[in-house]
């Protein structure tokens, strides 16, 4: 896709997210914050990307919409390594692939790609006997912790605790 067309896309999306809240239709409005954090995270707008997926883990916590909570989960941890946060990426992997398999089934074959290009970028920057504790830490972190980490960039729910993660979109 061409830079217009994702600028269109944002434009699309942010239209469809003030007109879903303006009708009261949550499942549209997650469906259009999904799709604004592609649009963003496509033209390198990684922070704004982050802070769009979170805004939709976010919802989608509060709405109990498990299938959105794992997209917005699984999405974070690209945009946390390129980013430079090679912890949380980690982590934010190991959760998201947790949770996915808990709620749904082991993941596929191009999500493991996806998995292992992410660990890849996380060790590069943080060496992988970090990656891999952080790896282990989001695999075993209790649920609440794992979703908090999602919603507020903080495994015990602070929403200060990270000073990107406030809940943006």
């Amino acid at each position: 896709m061409e830079q217009r067309e994702f600028t269109r896309a944002i434009d699309v999306a942010l239209a469809g997210i003030e007109e879903a809240r303006h009708l009261r239709h949550v499942e549209a409005e997650l469906v259009y914050l999904d799709q604004l954090g592609m649009a963003y995270a496509n033209t390198r707008r990684d922070a704004e990307a982050l802070l769009t997926y979170r805004r939709q883990t976010t919802l989608a916590r509060e709405q109990h919409k498990v299938y959105l909570i794992s997209f917005g989960l699984w999405n974070q941890s690209r945009l946390l390594a390129r980013l430079r946060r090679p912890e949380q990426a980690a982590m934010a992997m190991a959760f998201a692939k947790r949770y996915w398999e808990l709620h749904y089934s082991p993941v596929r074959a191009e999500d493991e790609r996806h998995i292992r290009r992410v660990c890849g970028l996380a060790a590069a920057q943080v060496g992988e006997a970090a990656c891999q504790a952080n790896w282990e830490r989001g695999l075993t972190m209790p649920m609440a912790e794992g979703l908090a980490l999602g919603c507020h960039g903080d495994p015990h729910g602070d929403p200060h605790g990270d000073p990107h993660g406030a809940v943006a979109a």
